[in-house]
């Protein structure tokens, strides 16, 4: 919606419409259709249409691949995802980390190599392709995450992983997004039903410092003032009509889903809400990030 008002905006006012990508390689991965719902290039032809985690959550999967994904703190619903992996068949992981919520999952792990022992391709905002090398060499068996892909291709008889290095698939990639006209406008706004709930309702993002598995595991990073924890924050009208008083730590319901944290007042918060912050320690303990919750005094 901000981004359609946006686009707006500019139209009327004779700008040229930017913004940020959530992510380095955001754009990257939508021209090579590392999107569920496009191709390479953005085509939308003989696109098997890949589906969100709330269509997947209570089937029972077959399969399952993980490409450095920490389901813990990497999903909206980190507790869903947890569930949804634990009653698959055959989970396989692909990740530069061990953590406890893969080894709780995965029946396989294969190592990969991190972000400065890989060379790839980065397009950035602008449309730039970026190319870059490894600075050091995998530690161990571990390679870079599109060779285990690429042998996973070639062990399972699939066409198309044959590459011989990173620059293969970019060149690929590339050839097929030549014709591209890359642009920030907004075709179409879509109409968004929005239902009123009643009680608290729990908003919040994720910390700059738990984006990914890189920085939740930098020591100093988690030392800083932007660092946070799992706690709940409301205002201190919210509290007291909440009854917390001299609360410091709330029991917190979502569904079926409950935790204990603790409480701080922060008067930026709006009335009718709890921020909780995704992507921590103990996110999975909860539901989904934006949703309706209750709240009681736990001393």
């Amino acid at each position: 919606a901000l981004r359609t008002l946006a686009d707006a905006i500019a139209k009327a006012s004779g700008s040229n419409l930017g913004y940020l990508t959530d992510g380095a390689n955001a754009a990257g991965a939508w021209l090579a259709g590392a999107v569920p719902h496009r191709g390479v290039g953005g085509q939308t032809d003989d696109v098997l249409t890949g589906r969100a985690l709330d269509e997947i959550t209570g089937e029972k999967l077959a399969a399952c691949l993980l490409v450095n994904i920490e389901p813990d703190t990497d999903a909206a619903n980190a507790g869903a995802l947890l569930k949804t992996l634990g009653d698959a068949d055959f989970v396989v992981s692909v990740s530069a980390y061990n953590s406890a919520s893969l080894k709780a999952v995965a029946d396989v792990m294969l190592p990969a190599a991190n972000y400065s022992e890989t060379s790839g391709t980065y397009v950035n905002a602008e449309g730039f392709w970026q190319s870059f090398k490894g600075v050091m060499k995998a530690r161990g068996e571990a390679r870079p995450a599109w060779k285990v892909l690429r042998v996973l291709g070639n062990l399972t008889g699939l066409e198309g992983f044959d590459y011989l290095s990173s620059q293969d698939v970019k060149n690929e990639v590339r050839a097929q997004c030549e014709n591209i006209e890359l642009s920030n406008a907004v075709e179409a706004a879509k109409t968004v039903d929005v239902k009123a709930g009643e009680g608290l309702q729990r908003a919040g993002d994720v910390p700059m410092y738990a984006v990914d598995a890189v920085t939740r595991r930098a020591a100093s990073l988690q030392k800083t003032v932007d660092a946070q924890t799992l706690c709940v924050r409301i205002n201190s009208g919210e509290a007291a009509r909440a009854g917390l008083g001299e609360a410091t730590s709330v029991k917190v319901t979502q569904g079926e889903n409950s935790a204990v944290l603790p409480l701080l007042i922060d008067e930026s918060i709006p009335d009718a809400s709890v921020w909780i912050a995704s992507g921590l320690e103990g996110s999975d303990l909860l539901g989904e990030a934006f949703a309706g919750v209750t709240i009681e005094s736990e001393g």
